[in-house]
């Protein structure tokens, strides 16, 4: 009987507890719903504001202006409720000339009734049409139509480096090797060998009007203007010759050609 009243006893000092615990959690649980709900209506009236409106608009036309074909998605969040409940009118916006990162930092300024500014960070999804590979194409290989294709991608993350035209990539080169459906930059691009190592090449040696031709093979690759090593497969004499063409070379620098760098004039109109 001792034993049957302290098992009662116990269970007896148990149920309050538990009770208490249960109504705690549904506390718990309502307050959470109702600051869900709060954050909810307040979030509405913030993208209902004018306010929010007007750096809508400010920011939409910036970005559209800076990227004509981009489909643009903004998201702006709310001020510190300090911020907000002080008084804003005559509202203006600092906007960097350009933007270049998915997030953007925007001084929204207050004119009235006295003068005063805070920051906004905007989150912006800058989609675009951009280049990329149908297929996984190696290091140094020629980039060909057929082989390029384009997709929809958020630019804000390619910090500026991105391509969008498949005819201002055909043609040249891949400076590393580049993942199929991943988008090719300007830094994945070089203008490609025009004489490659071990290759037959014709030897132009220029006298006044008068040209000799004759064959050597490449002891190195090189691209149009650049000045490499080649031996004379008649004499197997080493000489400098500069690079005219593809599989060409001649005994006199290009006058017109400089020696082949990045293809900056090339690439410099996708951006």
């Amino acid at each position: 009987m001792q034993v049957m009243r302290a098992q009662v006893t116990r269970n007896d000092t148990r149920r309050p507890i538990q009770r208490s615990i249960w109504v705690l959690l549904l506390s718990c649980g309502f307050w959470v719903g109702n600051v869900h709900a709060e954050v909810s209506v307040a979030s509405a009236e913030w993208q209902d504001s004018p306010t929010h409106r007007f750096l809508e608009k400010q920011i939409s036309q910036k970005l559209s202006a800076q990227y004509p074909e981009a489909r643009i998605k903004l998201e702006i969040p709310a001020p510190h409720p300090q911020v907000a409940r002080r008084s804003c009118d005559g509202i203006q916006a600092d906007l960097p000339q350009q933007f270049r990162a998915a997030r953007l930092s925007v001084k929204v300024i207050c004119t009235q009734p006295h003068r005063w500014s805070y920051y906004l960070t905007v989150d912006a999804d800058i989609s675009i049409d951009v280049v990329v590979p149908t297929r996984t194409i190696p290091r140094g290989e020629k980039l060909l139509p057929s082989a390029l294709g384009l997709r929809e991608v958020n630019i804000a993350k390619l910090h500026n480096d991105w391509m969008s035209g498949i005819d201002e990539v055909a043609g040249l080169a891949a400076r590393r090797t580049l993942t199929a459906g991943r988008p090719v930059k300007r830094s994945d691009l070089e203008i490609p060998l025009a004489v490659q190592r071990g290759q037959t090449v014709q030897i132009s040696a220029i006298f006044g009007t008068a040209r000799v031709s004759t064959l050597g093979t490449a002891l190195e690759g090189g691209r149009i203007g650049d000045q490499i090593s080649v031996r004379n497969s008649k004499s197997g004499r080493t000489i400098r010759p500069w690079v005219s063409g593809s599989g060409q070379v001649q005994t006199r620098p290009l006058r017109t050609a400089q020696p082949a760098q990045q293809p900056t004039t090339a690439l410099a109109a996708s951006g």
